[in-house]
C-alpha cells in the first residue's frame, strides 16, 4: 500500500471531504494542507492538514476516516 503524502491532498484545498460519521458522512472543506518538520528515520515527509466544517456540532476528538472523489484513499483526520 502506498504511503500518502502532501502531494497527494495538496491539490485539494477548499473541496470537499466526507467524514464517516456514526452511519453517515459528514462535509468538511480542506482549507489548510502544510509540510511540517521533517524528523529523521521517517517513512514519509509529515504533513498537515486543517478541515473546516459549517456545523454546529462539535466534533468529539478523535480520528476520522475522510473521503474524497480524486483521492483513492482514506485520509484519517484528527480533531
Amino acid at each position: 500500500m502506498e504511503v500518502l503524502t502532501l502531494e497527494h491532498v495538496a491539490g485539494s484545498v477548499n473541496e470537499t471531504f466526507a467524514a464517516a460519521l456514526n452511519e453517515g458522512e459528514v462535509p468538511f472543506v480542506l482549507v489548510e494542507a502544510r509540510p511540517l518538520q521533517h524528523a529523521r528515520n521517517s517513512q514519509r515527509a509529515p504533513f498537515s492538514l486543517l478541515f473546516r466544517n459549517v456545523s454546529a456540532f462539535l466534533f468529539p476528538q478523535q480520528t476520522y476516516q475522510m473521503r474524497h472523489a480524486r483521492i483513492s484513499r482514506a485520509v484519517a483526520m484528527r480533531s
